[in-house]
């Protein structure tokens, strides 16, 4: 039994500092510039299938039409198999076994979800190779609502149908801070639940009020360039499929919360820090053995993860908590960022990172301006400050990073970042 546990103890701490270095660099909750419905090729190289959005609108009474536009030699020979659901019930379709179909919206009270499923028949799919099930949900609106559409305030705000943008200015500064909760299988069906809290920086570009999207420049995640707001969380999984969403906004915040059934899934909560571009959170400053001293202002990001191991009885066996952090800056004119990711919180003092010692957990950089440091840190050492918070860190650090050119180099550095 002891050998057990200590194995759930084991894979939860590595778990939860996946979780958290994984979520630090990903740029999971924004919804990128690019488009849901690329094109992609089936292995034929002769068909081609537009994948389905995650999310799409709909009034109740009103008709559906869904299309996965299969072209090419063999295109029209392909069967597909589609499910629609709705409170685990079918709809009626109309063009099953097609690239198409279509379905009448149901009467609904309140906002609710259709649950759309498709997939190649058996007889497709033994010799058709590449084609990814798609998963599609309609958000039903209700236009004759019964009550209210603002519900009293919480410690979020009030629940709306949809965020009001008129207020936000580009050129502000926010902060997001999001939760992503999900559940690993464990050992002898055992599971390991993670809380995962990324907070992070961006200056507003403009918004769209209609599609509920903002552009968005993130400090540290070149590849958010935009955020639509009913998908913030479409990369977090839902078993059951039936998932829902509400809107909540106050003075000078707004925030997403996702549900799977009854449970949250997660939680993203905007919150203006300034109506001007703020672009410095704290300072870095390293001593290299070889190169030129770095000193200059930063913007960052920090992950924290909470980590239970739970029995098949839900006995919490063992409980672990994770930390990654991300400082970026400039350095001799280009890009230069630290990362680190350990097991333990932002206020632990003492953190051995690589060696024996401190083998699970991770420190390293990447430089433009002088690629050969790019790369993990060999061994090191973290000093944080007593009384640091998941959103104020400072401290101070030891690294010895391999070189392309056959010379290791040390560097001593000191701290601070704060994204309150």
């Amino acid at each position: 039994m002891q050998s057990q546990i200590e194995k759930q103890v084991m894979m939860t701490k590595k778990l939860a500092l996946t979780a958290a270095v994984a979520l630090s660099l990903s740029a999971c909750g924004g919804g990128s510039g690019g488009s849901n419905d690329t094109p992609q090729v089936a292995a034929t190289q002769t068909i081609t299938y537009q994948a389905l959005p995650h999310f799409v609108d709909a009034n109740e009474g009103e008709q559906v039409r869904l299309s996965l536009n299969t072209t090419g030699s063999g295109a029209s020979d392909l069967k597909f198999d589609w499910k629609v659901t709705f409170d685990n019930q079918p709809l009626t379709i109309t063009g099953q076994g097609s690239d198409s179909i279509s379905f009448i919206a149901p009467e609904v009270d309140g906002r609710r979800t259709v649950q759309v499923r498709v997939s190649l028949s058996e007889s497709s799919a033994a010799n058709t190779f590449g084609f990814q099930d798609q998963n599609l949900t309609v958000n039903v609106a209700d236009l004759t609502p019964t009550g209210p559409t603002v519900s009293p305030e919480s410690d979020l705000g009030n629940v709306v149908t949809e965020v009001d943008m008129s207020a936000m200015t580009a050129g502000s500064t926010w902060i997001e801070t999001q939760n992503v909760y999900s559940k690993e299988t464990q050992l002898d069906n055992a599971h390991t639940a993670l809380n995962v809290q990324l907070t992070r920086s961006f200056i507003m570009g403009s918004v769209d009020q209609n599609n509920q999207t903002i552009e968005t420049n993130y400090c540290g995640f070149k590849d958010v360039t935009s955020v639509d707001l009913a998908s913030v969380f479409a990369s977090v999984s839902c078993d059951s499929g039936n998932r829902t969403r509400q809107f909540f906004q106050k003075d000078g915040s707004f925030s997403v919360v996702e549900k799977c059934d009854d449970t949250v899934i997660g939680q993203s909560t905007f919150k203006q820090k300034s109506a001007e571009s703020v672009t410095n959170f704290g300072s870095l400053t390293i001593n290299f053995a070889n190169y030129p001293k770095l000193e200059n202002s930063a913007c960052g990001v920090i992950v924290s993860t909470v980590g239970e191991s739970i029995s098949t009885e839900n006995e919490v066996l063992a409980s672990v908590e994770a930390t990654a952090f991300r400082l970026i800056t400039e350095y001799e004119g280009n890009n230069f960022e630290v990362m680190f990711g350990f097991e333990g919180t932002t206020d632990d003092f003492l953190v051995s990172l690589g060696g024996i010692a401190g083998a699970e957990n991770k420190a390293s950089v990447q430089s433009v301006s002088y690629a050969e440091l790019n790369g993990e840190a060999t061994r090191g050492l973290l000093k944080l400050d007593f009384g640091n918070t998941d959103l104020n860190i400072k401290g101070t650090f030891d690294l010895t990073l391999p070189s392309s050119t056959g010379v290791s180099e040390q560097l001593e550095g000191e701290f601070d970042l704060v994204l309150e």
